[in-house]
């Protein structure tokens, strides 16, 4: 179950969607700065390097005291760098959420992947997950940065991609298509939230009673009804919730950002 951002996600299994277990972690320390990959990324046959560092910022997350409402505490973030062929100075190439004084999601590594935009250059692969969920982001170099692509976060079992780079579900069912002019997955059956403590209501009503509450880049399936006004029907499985969110903090497309 997934609980925390600020643009992104935590680990913490409270009933939602969200991972992990709901463990008091009041005293993060911020690791090591440590090299992570060496190896020739741009495909120019230099080494090339790249180096994890960790600061805090403030995230939203559950409050567990009540139900369906949020509090801001200290968020513990993953940055990585960039030295390009043995070079001193280095370009963030990408940064990450995975934990806050509340919860933490148990690993998180960045390795090199496949070439899913098939430009001849090899992506990276960004990885946070504990028994329960997980959350991939490819990062897809290119010209003028990298183009960060969210799979999105979900309760296991996960999804994967196939030969053809759609997602597939347990079941090896298609719940997503990869747009090869968009470089993003798009999708009718499930969706992406857009945004942190969004509140997913009883009815397609502003004033309605909240059922559950949404955070960035977490999976939710889309039910077959149609749209009212502004608002989607959708359904929370790891919390066994349906109910509405307005569709200005629901995409059909999985989140992109730009590291430049």
């Amino acid at each position: 179950m997934k609980v925390i951002r600020n643009v992104v996600a935590i680990s913490i299994w409270i009933g939602s969607l969200f991972s992990g277990s709901v463990r008091a972690n009041p005293a993060l320390k911020i690791p090591k700065s440590t090299t992570v990959i060496k190896a020739d990324i741009d495909g120019n046959n230099i080494p090339d390097r790249i180096v994890a560092s960790y600061f805090f910022r403030p995230v939203l997350v559950l409050d567990d005291s009540q139900k369906n409402t949020c509090k801001t505490v200290p968020g513990i973030f993953v940055r990585y760098t960039l030295y390009p062929d043995r070079q001193k100075s280095g370009k963030v190439i990408f940064e990450e959420n995975y934990g806050s004084t509340r919860a933490s999601y148990w690993v998180h590594r960045l390795t090199l992947g496949k070439d899913l935009d098939r430009d001849g250059r090899k992506d990276l692969v960004f990885y946070m997950g504990d028994d329960t969920s997980d959350e991939t982001t490819y990062l897809l170099q290119k010209p003028v940065g990298f183009k960060a692509v969210s799979v999105g976060s979900a309760g296991l079992p996960s999804y994967t991609i196939d030969s053809q780079n759609s997602l597939v579900n347990f079941n090896k069912k298609v719940a997503a298509q990869w747009n090869r002019s968009t470089e993003v997955w798009q999708s009718k059956q499930i969706g992406w939230v857009k945004g942190d403590c969004v509140a997913i209501r009883e009815k397609p009503d502003a004033k309605s009673k909240i059922v559950t509450l949404g955070f960035d880049r977490n999976i939710m399936q889309s039910q077959d009804v149609r749209a009212v006004g502004d608002w989607i029907a959708i359904e929370d499985e790891g919390n066994n919730a349906k109910g509405w969110i307005n569709k200005k903090y629901f995409s059909f497309s999985s989140p992109v950002r730009w590291f430049n």
